[in-house]
């Protein structure tokens, strides 16, 4: 387990609650609300909060059970979010999609 990350759980779930709750709300009027929950990325903020040797750590782990079989990058993120922002998600609302190489769905 990664020292001072507990907290990410917590506030992914609240992320989670929120989006649905904004998507009820919102939906009727036309605005779409969705949101991307990334897996771990090297910023300055996970950086300082977990030290960039349980990031590294961290990482590594997540690249050798994801079903990529790497660690996710902001490339990733940013293309989700642009598929989000694109037409294609026209009628896509209510959704915390999770980046993260199948990281959250393996059973190893």
């Amino acid at each position: 387990m990664t020292p001072n990350y507990h907290v990410a759980g917590i506030a992914k779930a609240a992320l989670e609650s929120a989006v649905l709750y904004l998507a009820m709300q919102l939906g009727r009027d036309g605005v779409l609300v969705n949101a991307v929950g990334a897996s771990l990325l090297a910023t300055d903020g996970a950086l300082r909060a977990i030290g960039e040797q349980h990031a590294r750590a961290t990482r590594t782990v997540q690249a050798r059970r994801s079903a990529t079989g790497r660690a996710v990058d902001h490339e990733d993120v940013a293309r989700c979010v642009a598929y989000f922002c694109s037409p294609l998600a026209s009628n896509l609302t209510g959704e915390l999609v999770t980046v993260d190489g199948g990281f959250s769905r393996a059973y190893l």
